[in-house]
């Protein structure tokens, strides 16, 4: 016997930005009607849990609050209180660390080094420049943590935990990072 579909739902999915159409059964099965693109039912699952995330563990924007307490120098808001202030190179694949240093450089520049030479370049360029910080989030304490294994840049202290957007001009649905904890999420499952 078939079970009937309890919702139909249109989603938005990360990082083509395409939709989806898809239902959900009283049974919890998944059915795809809709795509404009090739997407899995762990896609949709995805970018749910992201979405759930944004909702439930994204409180408030921030910006102005941390920034100003950052300049006053209050206690647990100062520049050395941000974690993931600085990219990790050590995480980035050759291809990332190459886009990372043409950010910075020419290819006139690294016209010639090894890859190993690239690395070096990255790892200087990386302690000199610290990410732009865009906007700041008041997340709850477990979001802040997966935030930071992701790393992004957070503050946690006795006051709460913020996350530091280095994204703007964009809806944080669509910059890829509630996607990828939610990803990691459910392979964790």
């Amino acid at each position: 016997m078939a079970t009937k579909a309890i919702s139909v739902k249109t989603i938005q999915l990360w990082p083509s930005g395409n939709s989806v159409t898809y239902s959900v059964t009283e049974a919890g099965e998944y059915h795809l009607h809709e795509s404009k693109a090739p997407c899995t039912v762990e896609d949709v699952r995805t970018a749910e849990l992201a979405e759930h995330y944004m909702g439930s563990s994204v409180w408030c924007c921030d910006s102005s609050l941390v920034e100003d307490l950052i300049k006053k120098g209050f206690d647990g808001f100062s520049w050395d209180d941000i974690e993931n202030q600085y990219p990790d190179v050590d995480g980035m694949d050759a291809d990332e660390v190459l886009a990372f240093v043409l950010d910075y450089c020419s290819n006139a520049e690294i016209e010639g080094l090894t890859e190993g030479d690239l690395r070096d370049k990255a790892q200087d360029l990386a302690t000199e420049n610290p990410r732009e910080i865009f906007e700041w989030w008041r997340v709850d304490p477990w979001l802040c943590a997966r935030l930071r294994e992701e790393g992004q840049p957070v503050i946690d202290n006795d006051y709460g935990c913020w996350w530091g957007r280095t994204c703007f001009g964009q809806d944080m649905i669509t910059d890829g990072t509630l996607q990828a904890i939610a990803r990691a999420q459910l392979h964790k499952a």
